[in-house]
């Protein structure tokens, strides 16, 4: 039988994307075991949460994994250990367009520096109308030691033309790599194949694949990226993560072509990620599939999981009626209280 194992770096986000559950709050008792957990299980880079670009305002998220480096306590730096794994933040580019290139690389140097942590990566979360505030800069930054990552939101809903107008702009940029987001989680696997594919044929960059779970196929399009070329996934333990939840990096690490004891993975789950479903709603859910049906913000359904007890087909009511407003694919707090 041939092994269909593969070679590409294997990013865990779970105390970032699991954030989105947990508002960035994870146990020491999870972070002293997370890092030797990560390297355990064939992880080649974790990524911690978001880089905080203004230490002067009040954050209500001390304690935190929400606004780095200032938002943790003495005791969660002290238990930021990840040894040979490569480290990576994320800013979202809503946060720097509009300002300078020059102004906004010297906030996020000058954040980097801040922290007692080695930090090797910054992905931008940038939609389609902030690349070239991204790219701009991604080249501010070039010689400051800091490889950068472009992920690319809502693939699922960017028009060909306009896809293809991008990738023909990224040659010679200072990426580390391009990565597709499947923000909604409505791609089939064909279709993510049929992506890298086209993309690989319009850029030398390495690509990446950051799934979700709406459909329950988070797993079968990250194998499909893999399969056309994509160089580095994004996984989070048993998937926990915005809305449906990602694809569970106990399950990548699977399709990786190195070998890797899981009994420490198993564990972790057991110890520290099943106890969070008692209080998170996360994973494939008919109101998942439905929000990722309509096109609408994934926000949307994790909030009516959030609040008053409503039954499957109240929410997915909900859901499609939010569905009939223009711009339903941002969340708008006005619009779900409209409806709840």
């Amino acid at each position: 039988m041939t092994d269909r194992r593969q070679s590409f770096a294997l990013m865990d986000c779970t105390f970032r994307d699991g954030g989105f559950q947990t508002d960035w709050r994870f146990s020491d008792a999870m972070a002293r075991q997370y890092f030797g957990t990560c390297l355990a299980t064939g992880v080649d880079i974790v990524e911690l949460g978001y880089l905080n670009l203004d230490p002067g305002a009040t954050s209500s998220y001390t304690g935190s994994y929400k606004a780095l480096p200032e938002s943790l306590t003495a005791q969660q730096r002290e238990l930021i250990n990840p040894g040979a794994m490569k480290v990576t933040v994320m800013i979202d580019a809503g946060q720097i367009v509009g300002q300078s290139p020059q102004a906004a690389a010297r906030l996020i140097v000058a954040a980097v520096r801040r922290t007692p942590f080695r930090i090797d990566i910054l992905r931008i979360a940038a939609k389609s109308n902030e690349v070239q505030a991204s790219l701009a800069l991604a080249q501010a930054l070039a010689g400051h030691g800091l490889e950068v990552m472009l992920n690319l939101m809502q693939i699922g809903e960017l028009p060909a033309d306009e896809l293809a107008r991008i990738l023909r702009r990224l040659d010679g940029e200072p990426l580390a790599a391009l990565y597709f987001a499947d923000s909604f989680g409505r791609l089939l696997p064909d279709q993510v194949h049929r992506l890298f594919r086209q993309a690989a044929e319009m850029t030398a960059l390495p690509l990446g694949f950051h799934a979700h779970d709406n459909y329950g196929l988070a797993v079968a399009n990250t194998h499909a990226a893999l399969g056309a070329g994509a160089r580095f996934a994004d996984g989070t333990f048993a998937g926990l993560g915005r809305g449906a939840g990602n694809a569970p990096t106990e399950t990548l690490a699977l399709l990786k072509s190195e070998a890797h004891a899981m009994d420490a993975c198993e564990r972790f789950l057991a110890e520290h990620i099943e106890p969070l479903r008692a209080v998170a709603n996360w994973g494939y859910s008919p109101t998942y599939r439905c929000q990722a049906r309509h096109n609408v913000h994934p926000t949307y359904a994790q909030k009516l999981f959030e609040g008053a007890p409503l039954t499957c087909l109240e929410r997915n009511d909900i859901i499609g009626r939010i569905a009939g407003h223009v711009g339903s694919h941002k969340f708008d707090l006005n619009i779900l209280n409209q409806y709840t």
